[in-house]
């Protein structure tokens, strides 16, 4: 922080994806909950099209924040030099990036703002690209011995006919089964399967948002879900459990019918449960080398009371219904706090990067 002056955060936000919304109503909560004695915040909304506009007035409508598009105040990411608008340098400290889904949290933004130089919370490239697709975070997890049920991954251009695909799909597991697509978010796309009469259907909703999706095993199960956060030094918080009256978890029980849904933080778990899930949650964090914080979700088994990992979201809604940011206060950790530490995070992982080298030079 220069001298005693505020430090500047970049508050990104919107985005090309289908969670363009989501992404409205959790940058207008962490906008409300920065700590304005230590933090100068700079809204920058995305539009659908992918632009970047400095907000220099703030508006909020039904709970989001909105995005104006003003040619006099676009942003430009400038290799090495960091956020610029009007031939003017931003100055920003730190980019807090709540762009969910695609072009916003599968590494392609980290990647960008490492070439602009500038520190950002959240998931480094890696870890947001492989927390991202559905497909490799799995086979990860697979090779580090984490548990996982049964799926299989379609791709577009190698799609066989659907009677083999049902052939293929019976030989590993069992209907039901989900279908999503690899590289989404919120929900989006998703479908519950109950048997090869809308295999199709549901395989083709999920084409539409990806050219690879992946149909994973269909169980009984409570839906657990754990906070974890930190760099080298990786914490959990105690897990909640969502409860709903839909048939799955999908976008309108996370977003729009909340009267159907029921979250309980902490979870009601034994004590033994607790520790598990906390441990294997930190466990799937680093196996993908993740930082800063991230969700893990998993589902309990209801009959076998076996938790199984379902996926990692390394960039977590923070809107009013939104786990993470619940989980962290109910371990006391209140909101605006929580914001103050990832992005404490963040720029302890650009300082450590800074002080790499990257150039080699001979031994002399």
């Amino acid at each position: 922080m220069r001298g005693m002056e505020r430090m500047r955060i970049a508050l990104l936000y919107g985005g090309r994806s289908g969670e363009h919304e989501v992404s409205c109503r959790s940058a207008a909560a962490i906008y409300e909950h920065l700590d304005r004695e230590r933090f100068e915040v700079l809204p920058v909304g995305i539009t659908h099209a992918g632009r970047w506009y400095l907000q220099r007035e703030v508006r909020v409508k039904e709970g989001a924040l909105e995005v104006a598009e003003d040619e006099g105040a676009v942003v430009w990411v400038v290799p090495g030099a960091g956020l610029w608008c009007g031939g003017e340098d931003l100055r920003v400290d730190c980019v807090f990036p709540i762009v969910h889904g695609t072009f916003g949290e599968d590494g392609t933004l980290q990647g960008l703002l490492e070439q602009a130089g500038v520190a950002y919370v959240g998931a480094g490239v890696l870890g947001s690209a492989l927390g991202m697709d559905k497909d490799r975070a799995k086979a990860v997890w697979l090779q580090a011995g984490l548990p996982i049920l049964p799926f299989m991954v379609v791709r577009r251009e190698s799609l066989p006919p659907w009677n083999e695909l049902a052939i293929q799909l019976r030989r590993r597991m069992e209907f039901p089964v989900f279908v999503k697509p690899a590289r989404g978010g919120s929900s989006v796309g998703i479908s519950k399967v109950h048997d090869e009469r809308g295999l199709k259907k549901a395989c083709e909703l999920a084409f539409t948002y990806d050219s690879k999706i992946v149909i994973e095993q269909g169980i009984e199960a409570r839906e657990i879900e754990c906070g974890v956060w930190g760099n080298e030094d990786v914490r959990s918080f105690p897990p909640g459990e969502i409860i709903h009256t839909h048939e799955f978890y999908d976008y309108e029980a996370k977003y729009e019918d909340t009267e159907g849904l029921q979250l309980k933080i902490p979870a009601e778990l034994t004590p033994e449960q607790q520790e598990y899930v906390r441990s294997l949650a930190e466990k799937a964090y680093r196996a993908l080398e993740c930082e800063g914080f991230a969700r893990v979700d998993f589902l309990l088994d209801t009959e076998t009371e076996v938790f199984y990992l379902n996926e990692i979201n390394t960039l977590p809604g923070f809107t009013p219904v939104s786990m993470f940011p619940l989980m962290a206060q109910a371990a006391g950790i209140s909101f605006p706090d929580l914001l103050t530490r990832l992005i404490e995070l963040g720029l302890d992982r650009s300082r450590r990067r800074a002080a790499l080298s990257y150039r080699y030079e001979a031994l002399r």
